[in-house]
């Protein structure tokens, strides 16, 4: 699973109607520009990865999902107040984190060092602790509570037309947080842009990781960086 940094100053391809893009700009700007399809276009122009689905949560998605499995176990791994009312007060070490507090954690940054880099890690965490929720309590093993689950939750995650959350769901049932490595598109950290405040890519180590992803063969640059 790999996190790309929205603030990554890369290449926006002109959108299909050739009203947008066509410049260097920060990755998120292509889905405030032309949407989904501009934000595939430019993903799969910076990465030479063909997208062949895309899903979308939303905050209140996220928050109904971790409510719906019970709340999720996260270490939190500093104490922090968040900026987001009702500034609730984060403790640091293992806790059970609500749907609502699992949103602020997922959210924060302006509390840490590193910014948006701790709030990418900290996503990536609850997808993990979700994962981990679901399997510990037969919830993937059982077709008859996943389906339950995924109709109670089934608003809160787009989808596109292709794809079948349903599907997707049975095909990956075995899947553990163990089976799943996090990683961030590679980069040189924050930098300056003219007047912007950007992630500036590592060109060397992000076409290297995507040429490994295209032939299936993540591994071997893991293995690499051993």
């Amino acid at each position: 699973m790999i996190s790309i940094p929205r603030d990554l100053w890369v290449s926006v391809p002109k959108s299909k109607d050739g009203r947008h893009g066509g410049r260097d700009a920060k990755i998120n700007a292509a889905f405030a520009w032309g949407g989904i399809p501009l934000m595939v276009q430019t993903v799969e122009k910076y990465t030479g990865v063909r997208i062949d689905h895309v899903a979308i949560i939303d905050f209140g998605g996220f928050q109904e999902i971790v409510d719906a499995l019970g709340g999720v176990e996260i270490d939190v791994e500093q104490s922090f107040t968040s900026i987001h009312k009702p500034h609730r007060k984060f403790t640091k070490g293992p806790q059970t984190l609500d749907g609502a507090a699992a949103l602020d954690y997922a959210r924060e940054r302006y509390a840490f060092r590193d910014g948006d880099f701790a709030r990418m890690r900290h996503q990536q965490q609850l997808i993990k602790a979700v994962l981990d929720k679901a399997a510990s309590g037969g919830l993937l093993t059982n077709p008859g509570r996943l389906n339950s689950f995924l109709r109670a939750t089934a608003d809160a995650v787009s989808v596109d037309e292709t794809m079948s959350i349903f599907d997707t769901a049975a095909d990956l049932r075995h899947l553990r947080s163990g089976n799943l490595t996090f990683l961030t598109s590679p980069n040189k950290g924050s930098g300056q842009v003219g007047s912007e405040s950007v992630v500036l890519e590592d060109p060397q180590k992000a076409k290297a990781l995507f040429e490994a992803v295209r032939r299936d063969a993540v591994q071997d640059v893991l293995n690499a960086g051993k």
